[in-house]
């Protein structure tokens, strides 16, 4: 028996990699943390018996430091350096004290990294991984998935590498502006190819690539190359992730001021926000000043998450389906409860400071937040609609009511309506009717906005898949329903999850209109038909021949029926079928169709009151009793027209 495996995608093995690598970069940290850190100095003993650093590894601790070769070293943990001399600074020192050239005495100490810290390095590592494995995995777009893939890595990388780096392991000390060179390009790459694909952007972005990734490789090999050239490529690193990043910032604010890319960025903007704005107002702005800091810098740093959570939400927006429905309805929870916590909390502390003892507050402030927060959570919905989905906050604006006087210029007044609101490239309302056969069309083009495709307008040249359609019913009856069609965007893409849903409201708001406007064509089709058959009845009733009574049931029949023409029939005992009345040649159906219709009812029972519709729905028969031995058939047609018979 032959089983079927599940198959994992190349993108998930490539995910499920960058994890493993992190692992092995924080096991790594975490022993160089145990072991104590690498000062990298080996001192000697000078002529002039001074105790000397006389070989510096520059990426040791003393040398990020400020430890220079030939620097004299007076101390050891308090210690005499001399007690050092010839052997290397151990990792087991806490201290070293040193002078230097112009004579003033520095203390290096051994950096602490308390386990709070490394805890907030490691999960914002890990966050990183995630995003940048969702990204890569469900983009939809692979050099964007890719980029975003580059961007997380380096990033977790380098904070999960920083630890060790800063206690002087020299892996690290490589790693760590490696990751930097390839991050830069990166994030100058994902401007170039979010939200929409720049001119010549893939090349740009390989450009940079082309030259970042030699001297990231470089950097593992400075050990192996002259001071002179080290210098000379230091210098072009610092260069290039310098150029990388101002064109990321240049190309931000074009994409910012570009209205088309504005709300695709939007996310990421107030993510920035987010993510920086309590280091700026708890840390940094307190010690401008000259204050302590209100909250621990680790502790203010734990927004800072927010920057790749909104940057993989802005791409991940537009690729998987639903995503920004799901977090509207979250955003719209959370906004709602800090609300409401804030109604209470002012109602609680005005109530206290006017003399209202604290339980009777809060009880009077929970009925008060209660009762108001129905209102306070639509003024929220609609605040946060207005400010990161408009077009949902479109719909809640009062509009001009929609005043049709039918059905077509209802369908018109909704799909301008949806253009409006969403920006596709065509907009339908359509009858779909479950009673037409399945070979002819199954609907009746209300309105329309934009060019619509050749299968809803036979006249139109645009080829369009239908699956390219959005689709939201607007009101359901008997044999069908009413829908509201929505094109692509205008940038070719489908809608994303907020615009489906702007859709949505759209036709639940104009259900009711719909619904109205469907009875009163109903009630008016049918007040039509009754007075016509008033007058039918009349003029039979002044007719003075035969024919004249034939002639004048085969008009009305026409009119009744909105066809374009009408004729009698009798049919013979083999058969046979015999016109009773002169008709046009061109509108004279074939004796095979009319002996189709005819043996179609009376090859059950031979009944004398029936009716039948062919099977393209152009052709209607029923039997006319007249006292003879065979009824007479009357035959209406609509050979011309697009609604058959049977809608």
């Amino acid at each position: 028996m032959i089983q079927n495996r599940p198959s994992v995608s190349r993108r998930a093995i490539l995910g499920f990699g960058l994890g493993l690598w992190i692992i092995l970069i924080v096991f790594a940290t975490l022993r160089a943390r145990a072991d104590g850190p690498r000062w990298g100095v080996h001192l000697a003993q000078s002529h002039s018996g001074q105790v000397v650093a006389d070989s510096i590894d520059p990426h040791g601790l003393a040398w990020i430091d400020g430890l220079r070769q030939l620097d004299d070293v007076i101390a050891v943990d308090g210690q005499s350096a001399e007690l050092f001399a010839g052997a290397e600074v151990p990792s087991t020192a806490r201290e070293l004290t040193f002078k230097a050239p112009d004579g003033s005495v520095h203390s290096v100490g051994t950096p602490d990294f308390p386990v709070s810290l490394l805890v907030l390095l490691v999960a914002g590592a890990f966050v990183f991984v995630a995003l940048g494995g969702a990204v890569f995995r469900w983009s939809a777009d692979p050099v964007l998935g890719r980029l975003f893939l580059l961007l997380s890595g380096s990033f977790a990388t380098a904070l999960v590498a920083s630890p060790a780096a800063r206690l002087g392991y020299a892996w690290a000390g490589y790693l760590t502006p490696a990751t930097a060179l390839l991050a830069a390009p990166g994030l100058f790459g994902l401007f170039l190819v979010f939200p929409r694909p720049m001119r010549h952007g893939r090349g740009l972005v390989r450009a940079s690539l082309f030259l970042a990734i030699p001297l990231a490789v470089i950097q593992f090999a400075e050990p192996a190359l002259g001071r002179d050239a080290v210098a000379v490529f230091d210098g072009a690193s610092w260069l290039l992730m310098l150029l990388n990043l101002v064109a990321a910032i240049v190309l931000l604010a074009i994409r910012c001021g570009n209205r088309s890319d504005r709300g695709a960025l939007r996310p990421l903007l107030v993510g920035t926000v987010i993510g920086i704005g309590p280091l700026l107002l708890l840390v940094a702005m307190p010690r401008l000043i000259g204050l302590h800091d209100s909250i621990p810098g680790e502790v203010a740093a734990i927004p800072m998450v927010a920057i790749p959570a909104s940057f993989a939400y802005s791409i991940l927006r537009h690729q998987v389906f639903g995503l920004d429905v799901l977090v509207r309805r979250v955003l719209l929870r959370i906004s709602n409860a800090l609300v409401g916590v804030l109604l209470f909390l002012a109602c609680w502390v005005v109530l206290q400071a006017a003399g209202l003892p604290s339980t009777e507050a809060a009880l009077v402030s929970a009925i008060v937040a209660g009762l108001a927060m129905p209102s306070v959570q639509s003024w929220a919905a609609a605040r946060v609609d207005a400010w990161l989905y408009q077009p949902l906050y479109s719909l809640r604006s009062p509009g001009e009511p929609l005043q049709p006087d039918n059905l077509e210029s209802l369908g018109v007044a909704v799909t301008l309506r949806l253009r409006e609101l969403v920006p596709v490239q065509w907009a339908a309302c359509v009858i779909h009717d479950d009673t037409t056969p399945a070979d002819q069309a199954s609907q009746r083009l209300l309105g329309s906005d934009g060019q619509i495709p050749a299968w809803l307008d036979a006249y139109s040249t645009l080829d369009q898949s239908p699956t390219e359609v959005s689709v939201a019913p607007i009101h359901r009856f008997d044999t069908g329903v009413v829908l509201l069609l929505a094109g692509p965007r205008l940038d070719g893409s489908r809608l994303d999850g907020i615009q489906c849903e702007a859709l949505q409201m759209l036709a639940r708001a104009v259900g009711a209109a719909f619904e109205a406007g469907l009875l009163r064509e109903s009630a008016e089709d049918e007040a039509r038909f009754r007075q016509g058959l008033t007058e039918m009845a009349r003029d039979l009733a002044a007719a003075a021949t035969v024919n004249d009574v034939l002639r004048c049931f085969t008009t009305h029949a026409e009119r009744l029926l909105g066809a374009q023409s009408a004729s009698l029939w009798r049919t013979g005992p083999d058969g046979e079928v015999a016109l009773l009345e002169d008709q046009p040649a061109e509108l004279k159906p074939s004796a095979t169709v009319l002996r189709d219709l005819v043996a179609a009812e009376l090859s059950q029972d031979r009944a004398r009151d029936w009716t039948v519709v062919s099977a393209d729905g152009t052709n209607l028969a029923f039997a006319l009793e007249d006292g003879g031995d065979r009824p007479i058939v009357c035959l209406v047609r609509r050979a011309y027209d697009t609604n058959r018979f049977g809608v």
